[in-house]
């Protein structure tokens, strides 16, 4: 307790230098609080980044009579590291109220409907192949797209009632949500038959001509959660389907982004370790330059009969008090002004940082900072108390 008194009867008295080292511990611990969160809100967005770079693994069926099935995919789900499935089918189907853009075999009526989960991954309208001129994609399991060439022949608008016969003689109905081009369908040669012909490509959901047929498919596109382990997973799933489904693996938007998150963790710690080195040489230095202004002191306290383990707990205090003050005062200013940086910082839009206050992260910074300022306190004392008395004043008769 005494030794408490009389760490804060110095820094009282020294009020210029205890001013001035608090004035380092607070500018030191701002920045190193503002950047720990930024390295947490970081790894939180990277980890968001990973989930959208679209990496997937493709399973194509090798057999047209052997398509997956709904157990197939429970069975990818179900697989560690997948996040989602986009199922992919087609079905050729008999126009009911409406007649195809005929091709070279003029008998055949019939059209080829093409589902997907979402028709704006892994389809023609994502490659670009297919755009969107009216309407929307389907946003109900009933809904199509049709190809604007077809509609214009037949007189069919968005909102439009349409009617399919499949091959068991049933019939099922769906409303027109939108209208698609490609650019092309004025190149298609006369040899293209009915059902080819790009006009009577119809564009569903998965689950609409999983009615009509079983609920079958002809592909898979399983989307991982963690690229890093892609490799792994498209193994994982080889050994599942064996020579049922040709496996192919893409991760193009994954392979070059990688090198922008490695870069920025790496100038981020960067930053960090050169903040942290900075304040500790800095304050190091300090204390040693002080240290040889206390000689006296130390003198007249071994004198009185303190120990040199009790002299230097009071320079502990004296530090780690002038520490707290600087970390509080940084963690109180940066609650403050929290919600500005995040803004600022956000101003280029994208995926934004989500920065939050934790006080956990307060007590992280005190605890190994606290372990720094005991070791610099002995850095700079223990050259003193190994110097007896008599050695301590006649440097300072010198």
């Amino acid at each position: 307790m005494n030794s408490i008194k009389r760490g804060l009867c110095y820094i009282r008295r020294k009020k210029g230098k205890s001013a001035l080292l608090l004035f380092i511990f607070l500018a030191v611990a701002t920045m190193v609080l503002g950047i720990l969160s930024i390295l947490k809100a970081t790894s939180s967005v990277k980890s968001e980044i990973l989930r959208n770079t679209n990496t997937k693994v493709t399973l194509l069926v090798q057999d047209s009579t052997d398509l997956f099935g709904q157990e197939d995919v429970s069975a990818v789900l179900d697989t560690e590291n997948i996040a989602s499935v986009n199922r992919s089918t087609r079905y050729i189907a008999v126009p009911g109220n409406f007649i195809p853009v005929m091709g070279a075999d003029m008998s055949q009526m019939q059209v080829v409907i093409i589902g997907y989960d979402d028709l704006e991954k892994d389809s023609p309208f994502e490659e670009n192949i297919c755009r969107l001129v009216q309407g929307t994609f389907p946003t109900r399991e009933n809904e199509i797209v049709v190809n604007q060439l077809l509609a214009e022949g037949n007189q069919i608008t968005v909102g439009d009632e349409l009617t399919f016969r499949t091959d068991t003689g049933e019939e099922y109905t769906a409303f027109v949500a939108g209208l698609y081009l490609t650019g092309n369908e004025r190149r298609q040669t006369e040899s293209v038959t009915t059902e080819n012909r790009i006009e009577n490509q119809v564009y569903a959901s998965s689950d609409l001509i999983s009615g009509w047929n079983g609920g079958q498919y002809e592909k898979l596109v399983a989307y991982v959660e963690n690229p890093e382990i892609l490799t792994q997973t498209a193994e994982n799933l080889r050994n599942q389907f064996g020579n049922r489904a040709e496996i192919s693996t893409l991760s193009t938007m994954y392979q070059r982004m990688q090198y922008s998150l490695i870069q920025v963790e790496r100038i981020t710690h960067l930053i960090l370790a050169l903040t942290v080195v900075t304040g500790v040489l800095v304050v190091g230095m300090l204390l040693c330059m002080w240290m040889r202004s206390r000689k006296i002191e130390i003198v007249v306290f071994i004198s009185l009969g303190l120990s040199k383990a009790e002299i230097y707990f009071q320079m502990v205090v004296e530090t780690l008090l002038l520490y707290s003050l600087g970390l509080l005062a940084a963690a109180g200013l940066y609650g403050v002004f929290l919600s500005r940086l995040e803004k600022w910082i956000n101003t280029a839009g994208g995926t934004g940082l989500r920065m939050t206050y934790s006080f956990g992260l307060v007590g992280i910074v005190w605890g190994i900072g606290a372990l720094i300022m005991i070791s610099l306190v002995a850095f700079a004392a223990v050259p003193l108390f190994r110097k007896n008395l008599k050695t301590i004043l006649s440097e300072m008769e010198g």
